[in-house]
């Protein structure tokens, strides 16, 4: 169960073989954002949420699981359990 969060897979159907350096500069964009955003609200007063990037790599399984109007993609793998 994910809750709040965001899972991004990078090379799971077409691989590139900068998969790594993809995401840290995705995460990287996505604190930067945040960080910018937090300091506005917190400079207007408002609530300002902290936000987490978390990125991991190794092999895993990507594909569609379950069966007719219960079908999901997913990403299994020790990675995806890591981050």
């Amino acid at each position: 169960y994910l809750g709040d969060g965001v899972l991004v897979s990078f090379g799971a159907v077409t691989p590139t073989g900068r998969e790594c350096a993809d995401a840290l500069r995705a995460g990287l964009a996505i604190v930067e954002e945040a960080e910018r955003r937090r300091a506005a609200a917190i400079r207007e007063g408002r609530p300002a949420p902290a936000v987490a990037v978390a990125v991991a790599a190794g092999p895993l399984v990507w594909g569609v699981v379950g069966a007719g109007d219960r079908v999901e993609h997913t990403i299994i793998g020790e990675p995806v359990n890591l981050a």
